[in-house]
């Protein structure tokens, strides 16, 4: 089955699948943004600065089951 947006994560082009496996990487890099939730992490809300979104990509690199995504093209 392939992983699909965790519907607890926050609406908007950031979000959490449902693969994720609750290692805490991404909330170690972004704390503020990042939060656990039902036994997996989720976007609380979107990144609003530059700076968390610096750390939105910071918790896409380290996730070490590619759950962390986004919608916007690079």
């Amino acid at each position: 089955m392939k992983p699909t947006r965790n519907p607890d994560s926050a609406p908007g082009d950031w979000y959490v699948d449902t693969a994720c496996i609750d290692c805490g990487a991404a909330r170690h890099v972004a704390p503020d943004l990042i939060v656990w939730q039902g036994g997996k992490s989720v976007f609380a809300r979107q990144p609003a600065t530059e700076e968390e979104r610096i750390a939105a990509w910071r918790a896409v690199l380290v996730c070490p089951t590619a759950s962390v995504r986004s919608e916007i093209k690079q």
